[in-house]
């Protein structure tokens, strides 16, 4: 069978998403639908560090090897993306285990607030790095 086209969601879905560990958390909401838990049980703190354990090995060996997918979209973005989305999967992650205690609009709120500060101390670096070149050429 053949695809006639593909996108970079599909083609970095199998690096961005733990599937396993969704199905994890799954069944973990269910059981907790029909009983009352305090805390997440044992057996999902083992199958979430197992499932997500697989996962971080897999995609690492994974993009060791030369992986069409990543060209499809540029190396550089692909990376970014995968970093990226694992990081927010891991927060979705906790949120889903500890629903009362991780505040997604905090979260969100101090990721904002901190690339601004990075974005701007980064346009500060490249106006000294402009200012040092122009001293620098023109003392020739």
């Amino acid at each position: 069978m053949e695809l006639s086209d593909s996108n970079v969601f599909v083609a970095l879905a199998p690096y961005c998403v733990p599937l396993y560990t969704l199905a994890v958390l799954l069944a973990y909401g269910l059981v907790r639908q029909y009983s009352a838990l305090l805390a997440p049980p044992l057996w999902v703190g083992f199958g979430i560090g197992l499932t997500l354990t697989f996962h971080g090995a897999l995609t690492v060996h994974s993009l060791r090897q030369d992986q069409p997918d990543l060209r499809y979209a540029g190396t550089i973005f692909s990376m970014v993306a995968i970093v990226l989305s694992n990081g927010l999967a891991l927060v979705f992650v906790l949120k889903a285990l500890y629903w009362s205690h991780v505040y997604l609009t905090d979260y969100f709120g101090h990721c904002l607030v901190d690339t601004r500060i990075l974005i701007e101390r980064v346009w500060e670096g490249l106006g000294w790095a402009w200012v040092g070149a122009e001293n620098l050429w023109g003392k020739r």
